[in-house]
């Protein structure tokens, strides 16, 4: 969830439920995110050439996409349909999703994407929801493998009983996992950050700075100063004070010439208002962020046509292999 946006199968609830405890939290939840899930198929799309190909060896082409997976969404289906059919096409070694909110939806995305990737996912509950929203898939005819993974759900967030706002109930945080290819090892983490909701007053920028302070211990508890590829959804964007304090000292922004050409944003409000809040990170990666790094976007028409309300981020990274041992 992003910036101003107000799901609106939460819109109307009143905040009196916060006197309900935990157990009432969950059963909430549970009857919130498992509805509308149901199977979805890859419909035939216009062909794309594939873009920034690998042609090294010494190359990483990650994509990083928020999907606006509500399971209460009546088009997610068909547009799950579409990004699996679009990740289908372009072939990244790793992919990033979030707002994969249920099982059902993550095992779909499965299904729809096999045989080409198979998926490193965390269940929180049976038949409930990746941690956070959080999906990851690598190509079977990658070189790429996971080696281990480690989820940090943030301690920060907006209040559960605003469930208008649903950031509450989605217990976000950090996903990450260890890539090994052969010798060469690399470190990846996916975020989603909490969303800002302007239309209740709400910028959220105490709880965003403390999940950002969160996330930058966690990696550096978790790799040290070894090569790392940070992607996900910031909620953020780049003119706010907290991008210079915490987002771009995590890393080289990797995003940043793509989004100097494009003058654009990746999320796109109902309002037609677009908002770069997505990126990229390299820290310690062995590339030169401008001579080894190409950045596409995989865009959308619209909100939520024909993929979702985030334009995709395509990302190829050549660096010297041998500094990844």
């Amino acid at each position: 969830m992003n910036p101003s946006r107000r799901p609106a199968a939460l819109a109307g609830r009143s905040p009196r439920v916060a006197s309900l405890r935990r157990p009432a939290q969950a059963a909430l939840a549970v009857a919130l995110l498992m509805l509308g899930c149901g199977p979805i198929r890859v419909p035939p799309l216009p062909a794309q050439s594939e873009l920034i190909p690998c042609t090294a060896t010494d190359c990483l082409r990650l994509l990083s996409w928020n999907v606006h997976g509500l399971p209460f969404n009546r088009t997610a289906g068909d547009r799950l349909a579409n990004i699996a059919g679009k990740i289908k096409e372009q072939q990244p070694d790793v992919v990033v999703l979030q707002e994969v909110w249920t099982a059902c939806r993550a095992h779909e995305l499965a299904r729809a994407l096999a045989p080409d990737y198979v998926a490193h996912e965390r269940i929180s509950l049976p038949l409930f929801r990746p941690h956070g929203g959080l999906l990851v898939f690598v190509r079977r005819g990658s070189a790429w493998r996971v080696e281990g993974e480690t989820f940090v759900r943030y301690h920060a967030s907006g209040r559960w009983y605003r469930v208008c706002e649903g950031d509450g109930l989605g217990g976000k945080g950090a996903l990450l996992l260890h890539l090994r290819r052969g010798a060469e090892r690399l470190g990846l983490v996916t975020t989603h950050l909490q969303s800002q909701y302007s239309e209740y007053g709400h910028s959220y920028e105490c709880e965003r700075r403390r999940q950002l302070n969160q996330l930058q211990c966690a990696i550096a508890t978790e790799f040290g100063n070894s090569p790392v590829l940070i992607a996900g959804d910031f909620n953020t964007m780049p003119e706010e004070a907290l991008y210079w304090s915490h987002i771009a000292v995590l890393g080289d922004d990797l995003t940043l010439p793509e989004r100097a050409r494009c003058g654009c944003g990746t999320f796109t409000d109902t309002d037609g208002t677009r908002q770069w809040i997505d990126y990229v990170l390299a820290r310690n990666v062995p590339a030169d962020p401008v001579a080894d790094v190409d950045v596409r976007r995989l865009e959308n028409q619209a909100v939520d046509d024909p993929y979702s309300d985030h334009d995709g981020l395509l990302v190829r990274v050549r660096f010297d292999g041998s500094r990844l041992r």
